[in-house]
């Protein structure tokens, strides 16, 4: 007897295996990936990782734990990769501790300065306790061995102390110095930034005008993520340094529009700098242009 079903159910029977098959591992009982490292998580995954990067460096500002932390993402430029983060951050209306830990986190996968401290871990050591000053234990006296006479008892005289006589001073215990070393504590926050210049510079396209502000710390180093304030016809703009790494970590700019008067100040509680207004300026080539106003604060 001859079988004249052909290979076609061969194949029927294939493709319903193999549906059956991508059903099953989608569906029905899809992979799923635990405890697998940052490297291999999607872009979103990847992000919010670098986040959560940023925010703890944020609060024990340890650079080389962070770094370590980076590595595991492999990235090719880590900190232009944050730097961009923070800019969508900044786009997206993200809270401001975040965009400012991220764009900090950037000049610390760039490589930090001397002048990046590094959290100093806060040891806490027993107190030591003074014990309270002891009152002596009075010692008993010998009973007296005179015997009285036969015929009279003879009291014993009570003693007074004399006029001049005066009680020996109480000893006051002394401290000893403790064996342990004092412990260091976590760096704080500097000194708020002063205005050091206040510069206007003419481009040859300038078609906009523009505000830049740039701060530096006391070893001359960009300072990233520091909280930028304009106010204008009752309008508040937030910015931050750091956002454009290419061009400094302590750099960050505005575009201004001609007719407005902006003030400015940085968040650390900065001196309020007030008539901040669009200005022209004559370019090179004798053409009249937008200028850049550039303002530059150091911490002292």
């Amino acid at each position: 007897m001859s079988d004249e079903r052909g290979p076609w159910y061969l194949f029927t029977g294939l493709v319903i295996g193999l549906i059956t098959g991508v059903l099953w591992g989608w569906y029905i009982a899809p992979v799923r990936y635990t405890d697998t490292e940052p490297a291999t998580l999607n872009e979103a995954s990847k992000d919010e990782y670098r986040t959560l990067i940023a925010l703890s460096y944020l609060y024990n500002v340890d650079a080389a734990r962070s770094q370590s932390r980076l590595a595991l993402l492999n990235d090719s430029d880590p900190a232009n990769t944050l730097a961009a983060l923070a800019q969508r951050a900044n786009a997206g209306g993200r809270p401001p501790n975040e965009i400012q830990a991220l764009s900090q986190l950037a000049l610390v996968a760039a490589g930090p300065p001397a002048g990046i401290p590094t959290a100093v871990p806060l040891t806490v050591f027993p107190t030591l306790t003074t014990p309270p000053s002891s009152t002596p234990t009075p010692v008993p006296e010998e009973p007296a061995t005179s015997t009285p006479a036969p015929t009279e008892t003879v009291p014993l005289p009570t003693t007074t102390p004399a006029a001049s006589e005066t009680r020996p001073p109480t000893r006051t215990p002394t401290q000893t110095p403790s064996p342990f070393p004092t412990a260091t504590p976590i760096p704080t926050a500097g000194s708020p930034y002063i205005l050091e210049s206040r510069l206007l510079s003419c481009p040859n396209s300038g078609t906009t005008p523009k505000l830049v502000v740039q701060t530096f710390n006391k070893a001359g180093n960009g300072v990233p993520g520091v909280e930028i304030i304009l106010t204008w016809q009752n309008v508040e703009e937030h910015i931050f340094t750091g956002l454009k790494p290419e061009l400094g970590f302590g750099y960050a700019d505005f575009l201004m529009n001609p007719g407005t008067i902006y003030t400015l100040r940085l968040a650390d509680g900065s001196q309020l700098i007030t008539d901040i207004t669009p200005e022209q300026c004559t370019t090179d080539t004798g053409q009249q242009a937008w200028g850049t106003l550039a303002l530059t604060f150091i911490q002292p």
